[in-house]
């Protein structure tokens, strides 16, 4: 039985973790969306921007 709940506390944890990442990759990807020509960006311009949103966007420099 306490097995189960340690799973079940495992399985929701990970689910949340993955519903946060998602949303912050949204949020990422309005911003970049927003500020940059997004579909414009070579790759390495992209993961620039991307990492300089996430970083704004963890540290509450962007609503």
């Amino acid at each position: 039985m306490e097995r189960s709940n340690k799973n079940d506390m495992k399985h929701y944890c990970v689910e949340e973790k993955l519903k946060y990442v998602t949303e912050l990759h949204d949020e990422i990807i309005d911003y970049l969306e927003l500020v940059h020509e997004y579909d414009e960006l070579d790759e390495d311009e992209y993961l620039m921007a991307y990492q300089e949103a996430e970083y704004k966007i963890r540290n509450g420099e962007i609503d």
